[in-house]
């Protein structure tokens, strides 16, 4: 399984977005989700937010190994890093925590903005519109199947 997930945020109105889709083997999404984050202080804290909201939803919707894709390079040397950032601490160790936590397989991996653009869209959709949602495979629902019909997720 392949997690994508990007996070948004705009300085001036001190908001967030956040941006997930999970993707099986046939490259079929899973589940695509997006939610805003009302009171966000940098651009890394939706980053964060979006590894350990995204991550824990693939957690509970699969049990094979996932390769989390983000375009976020801070991201995996913070979850490699010994050393305690203190500005962010729990949503750290929160991260760390879902990484080395049970039985599964979990890869990060580090990609160009060009290979996230379903997250991306969809963190900024979140952000802008401040929308909350979460679509499963097989809904109705016409975003996750425009977002499926047009990007490819290799």
């Amino acid at each position: 399984m392949k997690l994508n997930i990007d996070g948004s945020f705009d300085n001036s109105a001190e908001k967030g977005g956040v941006g997930a889709i999970l993707w099986d083997s046939a490259g079929k999404a899973i589940f695509v989700s997006c939610k805003p984050i009302e009171r966000c202080s940098e651009a890394l804290e939706s980053e964060l937010r979006v590894f350990v909201d995204g991550l824990s939803k693939a957690i509970q919707w699969t049990l094979l190994p996932i390769v989390v894709e983000t375009d976020c390079l801070t991201i995996l040397h913070l979850l490699d890093s010994k050393e305690k950032d203190r500005s962010m601490k729990r949503i750290i160790q929160e991260a760390k925590a879902l990484v080395a936590g049970g039985d599964r397989e979990i890869v990060i991996r580090k990609v160009s903005r060009s290979q996230n653009s379903v997250s991306h869209l969809l963190a900024n959709k979140a952000r802008v519109e401040s929308c909350s949602i979460f679509w499963l495979e097989g809904n109705c629902n016409p975003l996750p199947q425009l977002v499926c019909g047009f990007i490819d997720p290799e």
